[in-house]
């Protein structure tokens, strides 16, 4: 494997994560419409963890494909 292959894997790699990402934040969305009470609070709480994994691998995919 050459150098200039692990930088590329990797970035995809990480794209790939953030559009797994950005399908399960919608579709906790989604069914997190309809909820109340302490289910509610736990959905959102989950909702804000993944959107915050989801800003920090943003950051580094960013950071990845300035080195590239």
């Amino acid at each position: 494997m050459s150098e200039k292959s692990y930088p590329h894997e990797t970035i995809v790699w990480a794209k790939q994560r953030l559009d797994e990402l950005d399908a399960l934040i919608s579709e906790v969305e989604k069914r997190s419409k309809d909820l109340s009470g302490s289910v509610r609070a736990e959905a959102d709480a989950a909702e804000a963890r993944l959107e915050a994994s989801r800003a920090s691998l943003q950051q580094s995919y960013d950071e990845l494909r300035a080195e590239a």
